[in-house]
């Protein structure tokens, strides 16, 4: 294969390589990121007047978070079809993709496969304000890559005429549908932040204004699947 083959990819470079940085280890400045990688605040400041990359970092963090490199290096919207198939998704989402022989299968077949792939959801049912396991539920494994969705904490909510699909990484009041934990009820509400930490819950009958403080956010509907 010669070189030609292989085409150059558009990573991240200054600011945003900085920035994502704190993103992937979950440093809130440049001075806890510093701390943890042993690396003087000021090269930070050097790599984004400079518009600079540290592959060298990235292969570290790689090597001892376990973050995956695409992670690292590309922005988040990188086209997929431009990456090796087995970097479409994460592990957790990637089916087998190698032969008896331990060699990979044509880039074809690999799409094929992972097209055809499906995640395991946990399934419950919610009745009287009580979330009631009912077991698992099959989901394709692209629709949630669509969906930037995880296996591992999205759970599937069954009500009488609905299906949600709900995301538990979701934590905190912004605005949009979200189940919620109040007073040990479980309830699926469409709820707005609003000042001083209040929040506004549309209920059937109207509207209140509640104290965050006081409602237990346990993920944010993402999908919702109406029964006709």
């Amino acid at each position: 294969m010669s070189n030609d083959n292989i085409k150059t990819f558009s990573y991240l470079k200054g600011t945003a390589f900085t920035n994502n940085l704190k993103y992937q280890t979950q440093c809130k400045d440049y001075i806890e990121l510093s701390n943890l990688l042993s690396i003087p605040k000021s090269t930070f400041s050097t790599w984004n007047a400079h518009n600079r990359t540290s592959h060298e970092l990235i292969v570290r963090l790689h090597l001892s978070l376990g973050i995956p490199v695409k992670q690292l290096a590309l922005p988040r919207d990188y086209p997929l079809k431009d990456l090796h198939p087995s970097l479409w998704e994460s592990h957790e989402f990637i089916p087998q993709i190698q032969d008896q022989a331990n060699f990979y299968q044509s880039q074809a077949e690999t799409r094929q496969i992972y097209q055809h792939a499906t995640v395991i959801l946990q399934r419950f049912s919610l009745r009287d304000g009580e979330l009631i396991s009912t077991g698992e539920s099959p989901y394709a494994a692209q629709r949630m890559h669509e969906l930037q969705l995880k296996a591992a904490s999205t759970i599937e909510v069954e009500t009488t005429d609905t299906i949600y699909l709900i995301d538990q990484k979701t934590q905190d009041i912004v605005s949009g549908r979200y189940l919620l934990d109040i007073d040990g009820r479980m309830l699926l509400h469409t709820a707005q932040r609003l000042p001083e930490q209040q929040m506004r819950i549309v209920f059937p009958d109207g509207a209140a204004t509640i104290d965050t403080n006081k409602v237990r956010v346990l993920g944010r509907v993402v999908l919702t699947i109406q029964r006709s």
